[in-house]
């Protein structure tokens, strides 16, 4: 029952761990087959095994005398079985292996597993290498961390029985032994070989994610997750990756570390000029030249702490009354300035405080009348107001606890009664009018408060503030609702998951390109955190990238709050989000949406696909056409993932700037198909049958939703009907997103 593209087996063919550093060598111990006697040849074994084995070389920790192969003719079963059991010899305790198998599989009436080494025959058992054999040499085996990856036919019979994916705690991942195997199928599954020259499909999957990983590790557990989604995504093929039970695992995973570039590090640290910065270049590079300007770093900016906190000391006295002391005092913390540092930077921010303050003690004495006058005439108030202020601060707790406690209580009710739903949005109308009136009276106050107070030291870095266009008018498109057919109207059977079905959406606001770098680098500048990587292709009007759904909320919330709106997200970061099911997120906040803000947010899946076929046309892709043409829309545009509505072209490899290519839908959207993918609200679920009015998506679960194609996908995944997901905490060159707003 071979296939045209050959099969294998009867038929078919920084993650931020900072606690510990890598424990022992990476090895490698590579087995791959192509050649067969007695079973047909294989077209890409020995080049995917290579291939793991190369870019772990180039890219990653192993080193070019800790890995051994066995190809072809050399892959017997007694060769297979003395180097398995000879491992010790060259591969120490605390080193962890990787073990990878490529070529036919088989599995007999039991359900056990088998390889089929070089000279293997159906009707002659001894001839394989079992799976019961493997799990008996592995138990044995003493090293750290073993990773046994099989591309192989019923690979998934390895797993005896069920495993927990439960993570052990992030200081103890690679402390703890672990046993783990990534399969490329089921262990009913036949499995894709693919075309000579190119990769099987579960080894491109891992080959795209070890070249796209942008962390310096990158756990198992977190490789197994993405290999399993891509390789899902793109062929019929279910991989498994879990720990090996029975066989040494004790809850550890695997790490793959990346080789670093001390010296392009050392300058990303130095421009962020911290000292957590600074310590954690340290936890990596405890000795040499950087190492050593790291920890003078360290010693002069904790000498401008301790400086700045004399300083605050200083203008306490003055506020006080005491100008004299602390004129003296300012004095003295001149000349430690200039004595105990050396960069000028630090130096001239803080003598420039010492010489505003000193200025103010030496005029002091000149218009003290006036300031006694002053403080006499407005202490009476001053206690009146900030009593009031006090007061107005309760009130307003209360009325947040009331509105909390309202909430709690309509969560038990239907929301399908109208009744019910009337009155949760008056109230919580009302609610926030209330907020927002007793918000704006402290504000009053307390403006009232600062100018009465006789003296106000200015702050340490003044900034220009930067006046923010409202994207209601320059960018935003207002998309009017109605009821559609949403999912592959066009009859394309691409995907399993876009069953037609009925939706309402209201009306809304969609932005008219993704967001750029330049916008969601102000957003970074303004709250001091690092700015996502643009992997070198410039920043400026291109798409933002490397954002994950957690960066995206926050940054609506800020925009929102810059221009005077209601934020629309209550993000709390200290308590695990209970409906988030993914393993490998390590933040899982609680992100509670306000569907009656009027900020800014990201649009619903259903909005999304609204959207992006003009008002629900019945149209392929985001521009209003049904061919995509790489001069339009920015797409792998290879020749061999053409379609029969695809053009071949242009394959760029990267994002372009927005709305540069010029192909907006009818309602003047851009870049709804390609460029990148956009995060939406939902968690990934399947559609329900019934209509929908307004859908969420799914109450939980383990990815957010992704729409829209990229610069990366080919044509089938840049169609209006696409549906995507992915980790909500995982950033990536091929995803950013796009505003909307209700």
């Amino acid at each position: 029952m071979p296939t045209k593209e050959g099969q294998r087996g009867l038929g078919r063919t920084k993650d931020d761990l900072t606690a510990h550093p890598p424990l022992g060598r990476s090895c490698f111990l590579g087995i791959a087959i192509d050649d067969y006697t007695a079973m047909k040849p294989l077209n890409n074994a020995v080049r995917d095994m290579e291939a793991v084995r190369d870019i772990l070389l180039s890219d990653y920790d192993l080193e070019p005398n800790s890995y051994r192969l066995l190809r072809n003719e050399e892959a017997t079963r007694k060769n297979i079985l003395r180097t398995l059991r000879e491992l010790p010899r060259w591969v120490e305790p605390h080193d962890k292996l990787i073990i990878y198998y490529s070529g036919h599989g088989h599995v007999d009436e039991f359900k056990d597993g088998f390889w089929v080494p070089v000279n293997g025959k159906l009707s002659e058992v001894d001839d394989f290498v079992s799976n019961v054999e493997l799990r008996n040499i592995l138990a044995k085996l003493p090293f750290r961390h073993i990773l046994l990856i099989s591309d192989a036919c019923f690979s998934g019979s390895l797993f005896v029985r069920g495993a927990d994916r439960a993570d052990a705690a992030a200081n103890e991942l690679e402390v703890r032994p672990s046993r783990w195997a990534l399969c490329s199928g089921r262990h009913d599954q036949l499995v894709a070989d693919g075309p000579p020259g190119e990769h099987s499909p579960f080894a491109a999957s891992i080959l795209t994610e070890l070249r796209h990983n942008t962390n310096d590790t990158l756990r198992i557990g977190t490789l197994a997750d993405r290999v399993i989604e891509l390789t899902r995504a793109n062929y019929d093929q279910l991989p498994e990756g879990n720990p090996l039970q029975g066989v040494g695992h004790q809850g550890g995973q695997y790490v793959f570390r990346r080789r670093v570039d001390e010296a392009a590090i050392w300058d990303n640290t130095s421009r962020e000029d911290t000292v957590d910065a600074y310590q954690a270049f340290l936890v990596d590079f405890p000795e040499g030249e950087y190492a050593h300007r790291a920890r003078l770093a360290i010693q002069e900016k904790e000498q401008q702490a301790t400086l700045r906190e004399e300083i605050q000391d200083a203008t306490e006295e003055i506020a006080s009354g005491k100008i004299t002391k602390a004129e003296r005092l300012l004095k003295a913390i001149r000349k430690d300035v200039e004595k105990q540092l050396t960069r000028e930077d630090l130096k001239a921010s803080l003598l420039d405080e010492v010489e505003w303050h000193l200025a103010f003690c030496q005029h002091y004495p000149a218009y003290r009348p006036i300031f006694e006058k002053i403080l006499g005439s407005n202490q009476a108030s001053l206690e009146a107001i900030t009593a009031e202020k006090d007061q107005l601060k309760a009130d307003l707790a209360a009325a947040r606890k009331a509105l909390a406690e309202l909430k709690n209580q309509l969560v038990d009710k239907t929301t399908s009664a109208q009744k019910a739903t009337e009155a949760l949005a008056q109230n919580q109308a009302a609610a926030a009018a209330t907020e927002k009136a007793l918000q704006a009276t402290i504000a009053k106050l307390e403006k009232q408060l600062a100018e009465s107070i006789k003296y106000t030291p200015p702050p340490a870095t003044p900034a220009k503030a930067v006046p923010i266009a409202s994207p209601s008018k320059q960018n935003m498109v207002f998309i009017k609702g109605g009821t559609f057919d949403m999912g592959d109207v066009m009859g394309d059977k691409e995907s399993y998951n876009e069953t037609v079905h009925s939706v309402t959406v209201s009306d809304f606001y969609l932005a008219r390109t993704p967001v750029t770098f330049a916008e969601y680098d102000r957003f970074c500048e303004a709250i001091k955190r690092p700015k996502p990587n643009d992997k070198g292709w410039g920043r400026g009007n291109r798409p933002v990238i490397n954002v994950n759904w957690y960066d995206v909320v926050e940054y609506c919330n800020w925009l929102s709050e810059q221009q005077g709106l209601m934020s629309f997200y209550n993000i709390d970061k200290t308590r695990k989000d209970p409906n988030n099911k993914n393993s490998s997120d390590d933040l899982k906040w609680t992100v509670t949406p306000n569907w009656n803000a009027n900020g800014y947010r990201l649009p619903t899946e259903a909005e999304w696909e609204y959207a992006a076929r003009e008002g629900g046309k019945k149209v392929r892709f985001g521009n209003g056409k049904d061919v995509i043409d790489p001069k339009y829309i920015n797409f792998n545009a290879s020749e061999n993932h053409k379609k029969s509505y695809s053009v071949v072209g242009e394959y760029r490899s990267k994002t372009v700037p927005v709305g540069s290519l010029n192909s907006p839908n009818a309602l003047g959207l851009h870049d709804m198909s390609g460029n990148v993918r956009e995060w939406c609200w939902d968690w990934d679920g399947s559609y329900p049958t019934a209509a929908q009015i307004n859908p969420k998506g799914a109450d939980q679960g383990t990815y957010r939703v992704l729409r829209g194609g990229s610069w990366g996908y080919y044509p089938q995944y840049c169609r209006a009907a696409n549906r995507d997901s992915w980790f909500p905490s995982y950033r990536y060159d091929i995803i950013g997103f796009r505003l909307a707003r209700s």
